[in-house]
Formats: structure tokens, sequence, C-alpha cells
């Protein structure tokens, strides 16, 4: 039997075309026939019976190789011959809707798709772990790209972008943390491309399905070049936008780095030149407006110009060479409240200013984390007639700890002993002296130590030493 379409030889038994689609119809058989001779002239019904048998011939049966010839298609001059094509091993229906959904490649993927449904293992897809998400905008399936990748080009992009502010800024840590979180992302996102290559048959399936219950006009199917060509556009321009946010971030933090380093550094300061007539007459002597750097009228200026705008109240100010460097610095200290008959202040807040006229906020919460309150020491201490430091004391009835700070390379710190050691004051000899309380013994004792000061390391080791303290001085006297 032959395609009354194209002309193939159909098997036996097919109910379509297996090149072409067509359905087979089934032909009518041929049977002989007598024919009256002459029939198509006569037209008297009832002819004489004497001619009848004259006028009337049987026509011979048609032999069964002209039966074979009437059945073959006719024959026409307008189609080229057709060359005889393989049968597929799986061939599908023109109107198969989820052939035509799937597009290229369709034997392999309706092939994948019948394991599915008969709850076999599909094989690994090489094309979806080679293309990764280039695969899911070819078969216009974005909801992949979405479960398998997208989270891992977000966290690529913001780890890119720490790791280039971090390099161009020269910014150690950041750098670091951008590089490790790159690293995870790389390695999360090798794992979601194996996964990808072993489940993209099963999900590309459920994709196919869901699209196929949409309405015929609203479907996505067949395979697009062109997404592919608009996801590594979009992709471009991301990491332009990136390349350009980087460096302009970079530029912001190495600019601010590089004006924090000068300043720290002493070569300039917008602190470091008063030029105001409260402080001098720049009519007259231009020059005296200008002060010099660590020089008392440069760190008093800034201290005057702080209380003025701040409207706080100052209890305390001292200027000392503290890290022995031949320049001024100063602590300063303000309160809210004063008690006359405790000799105490409340609501105290502590200042460093260094010889630039630079201001620091020190100190202002004691050691539970509540608003300053004590007495200062009314002068700077000096342990080994070289570095001074500024000590506040906490007074809290049985004990008066207290807290220290020095200075070194013109920058406040606060040492080692500070908020350890109660009534910290010079000792008689090298050093400072300080008590602690002991309960070991089942009261209330104290026990002296000489505070003996590196100025190397910039830091005390405490001696115990009853005879730290001057006579008359320290916690029993």
């Amino acid at each position: 039997m032959f395609c009354l379409k194209c002309g193939y030889k159909i098997p036996s038994g097919a109910a379509f075309c297996p090149n072409c689609g067509a359905k087979v119809q089934a032909e009518e058989p041929v049977h002989p026939t007598t024919v009256p001779s002459g029939a198509a002239a006569k037209t008297d019904p009832t002819p004489p019976a004497s001619d009848t048998a004259d006028q009337t011939e049987t026509v011979p049966p048609v032999s069964e190789t002209s039966a074979q010839h009437e059945t073959m298609p006719p024959s026409d001059t307008a189609v080229p011959p057709v060359i005889p094509q393989p049968v597929p091993d799986n061939p599908q229906p023109l109107g198969n809707p989820l052939a035509a959904l799937v597009g290229k490649h369709t034997e392999y993927y309706l092939a994948e798709f019948k394991k599915i449904d008969a709850v076999q293992k599909p094989r690994f897809n090489w094309a979806a772990f080679l293309l990764g998400p280039m695969m899911c905008f070819y078969r216009r399936s974005g909801e992949l790209f979405k479960k398998y990748f997208l989270f891992i080009y977000v966290a690529l992009a913001v780890s890119s972008l720490i790791l280039m502010v971090g390099m161009s800024s020269f910014n150690g840590p950041a750098a670091a943390i951008g590089a490790v979180l790159a690293l995870i992302a790389c390695v999360w996102g090798l794992v979601n491309t194996i996964r990808f290559g072993r489940n993209f048959n099963r999900d590309y399936y459920a994709h196919c399905k869901q699209q196929l219950a949409k309405p015929a006009s609203e479907r996505k199917g067949g395979t697009s070049i062109k997404n592919i060509v608009l996801f590594l556009l979009a992709l471009t321009g991301v990491e332009i936008v990136l390349s350009v946010v980087g460096s302009l971030l970079a530029m912001l933090m190495l600019s601010a780095m590089l004006n924090t380093a000068w300043e720290d550094d002493g070569s300039y300061s917008e602190d470091t030149y008063v030029e105001s007539s409260s402080y001098a007459d720049t009519s007259t002597h231009d020059s005296e407006a200008i002060y010099e750097p660590g020089s008392s009228e440069i760190l008093r200026a800034r201290w005057d110009e702080f209380l003025e705008s701040s409207g706080e109240n100052e209890i305390l100010y001292l200027e000392a060479d503290n890290d022995c460097d031949g320049l001024l610095e100063a602590f300063a200290v303000t309160a809210g409240d004063y008690d006359a008959d405790m000799g105490l202040y409340f609501d105290a807040k502590i200042y460093f200013i260094n010889s630039n006229g630079k201001m620091t906020s020190v100190c202002d919460t004691a050691l539970d984390g509540s608003p300053l309150y004590g007495y200062p020491t009314d002068t700077l201490l000096s342990p080994d007639d070289g570095d001074g430091f500024f000590i506040w004391n906490l007074a809290t009835g049985t004990s008066n700890y207290s807290l220290v700070w020095g200075v070194k390379d013109d920058r406040v710190y606060e040492t080692n002993i500070s908020g350890q050691y109660c009534n910290v004051s010079l000792a008689d000899g090298p050093g400072f002296a300080a008590y602690q309380l002991d309960y070991s013994k089942g009261y209330r004792d104290y026990v002296d130590y000489r505070l003996n000061y590196d100025s190397s390391m910039h830091s005390f080791m405490a001696i115990p030493d009853n005879a730290a303290y001057p006579a008359g001085e320290g916690p029993l006297a």
C-alpha cells in the first residue's frame, strides 16, 4: 500500500505515513463487470429479442496484473519521485502537541519522557551540563535558571565587587572576604551544574507539561538561539556595571585612606591652621595667625572652639608632651553635674587633642556602661620621667578604680592597667603605686602593687610591693 499524499510505501497495519505523517485511507476494491456493448447509444429499454443476443457481449474478467496496476496511485508528472526514507523507531504524528513543544531532538526527549512516566531513571543530559545556564534560555525554560543558577550569579557578583574594592583600595580583609566568597560561589556553581545535567530531562518534562496546560497561544516551546545571545549580552552589561561601580567605590575608599593617613601623619589637617580674628590680628600680623603644630595656641584654640559649639562645661584642661616627641598634646574633661560633698563629677566626658588640633572622644561611660562619674587626677603623671598619663578615678565607696590613658605616636590609647587597680598614683620610687581588694581571707584586705612601666612596649608590669606608696599614702593611710 502507498501513501496517497507522498507516494511512500506504507508498512502493513500502519495508521499514519512514516514519511509525511498523513493518515492512511483505505482503498476500495475493484471488481469485474459486464458492460453491454453500445449501451450508451441505446435509448429503448425493450429492444427486440432477436436483436439482443446479437448486440450484447460479455467483458472478460480483469486480470490480476491489471488489478494491481489500477491500485497504484495515479502518476503525476509534477511531483518528483520520492526517495524512500528509513522508518524511525518511534514515529510521532505531526499532531502531537508535546513533540511540537519540544522542537529539535524530539525523538530523544520523547523517549526520555516515556522513561520518566514509567518511573525509570532518565539519562544524564551532557548538553545541559556543558551549556549550563545557556541551556535554560535555549530551551525557553527561565524558571530552571532561577532554580539552579540565579543565586550563584548574585553571589559571584557580590563577591567580585568586594574583591575588586578590597584589592583596588589595598584593603586586605575586604579582599580576603571577597576571595573566599568567590571560591564558595564557584564550588557551589560546579555542584549545581552537575545537578542540572542530572535532573534536566525530568525538570524539562515538568516544564513542558506546564506549558501544555496553557492555551496554545501562550505556550513557549521549541528552541531559541536569540535567548542565548540576549543572556550573554545581559551578562556582559552586568559585568561592565560592576566594574564601574567597583572602580568608583575603590577610588572613594582609597581617597579616604590617603586623607586619613595624611592627617594622622601630621603633614596637613584642616585644624592645623586657625585663621580667625578671635585669636590674632591678621591685618597686621598675618604670620601670627598660623599656629605651629604642637603649640599651646593650636590646642587651646581647638578646645575653645569645641566648648563654644557644644555648650559643655569644662572642669579640667591639661597640656603636656605625653609621648616625648617634642610636640604638646592635651587631655580635657567636661561634666554635667558636681557633688561638692562627695567631690564627684557626674555625666563626665574625657577628650584628647593631638598636636595638630584634632580632637577625639576618649570616654563617657563607667565600667558598667553607666554615664561616667568620679574625679580626675589634676595633673598628668609620668612614672619614668618620660611618657605622661591621664588618670580618672571611679569612686565606688570601698574602692576607687582608676582608668588610665597614655599617648603613643600622637594617638591616645588605654593602658593595660586601666580599670584593674585602685587609686593609681606616683609610687615611692619608679613606676606607679596602686592596690587591689582581697577577700580571700574572709574579710576585706588591701594588696599594694608597684606598676613598673616599659616605655618600649608601652605597658605596665604589676609587682606586689607593700612599700610602693609613699609614707602617709595608700588605702590604709
